[in-house]
């Protein structure tokens, strides 16, 4: 099996905001190189799937990960360490 696979984007927003928390989307698309937009229609969908949570602090809406992101980002975490390991 190969092991340099490339993680979804969607997984790697994931895991910046698990290290990153109450970050916000420049920040993101910065550490993961992914265009604003696309940052900004991911985080719509993992809103409205409750994996995320957009709170305005002054000016910046910040990100964070729900209790549900946690055990994804920890789950997803789980499976690249084994496909790692093979």
């Amino acid at each position: 099996m190969r092991n340099n696979y490339k993680m979804p984007k969607a997984y790697e927003m994931i895991k910046d905001i698990y290290k990153h928390p109450e970050t916000n989307l420049s920040d993101i698309c910065r550490r993961i190189n992914i265009t604003y937009s696309h940052v900004s229609k991911l985080s719509q969908e993992m809103q409205e799937d409750q994996i995320i949570f957009k709170q305005k602090t002054g000016r910046k809406n910040m990100l964070s990960l729900t209790n549900k992101g946690k055990k994804i980002y920890e789950g997803l975490i789980k499976i690249d360490g084994a496909l790692k390991n093979e």
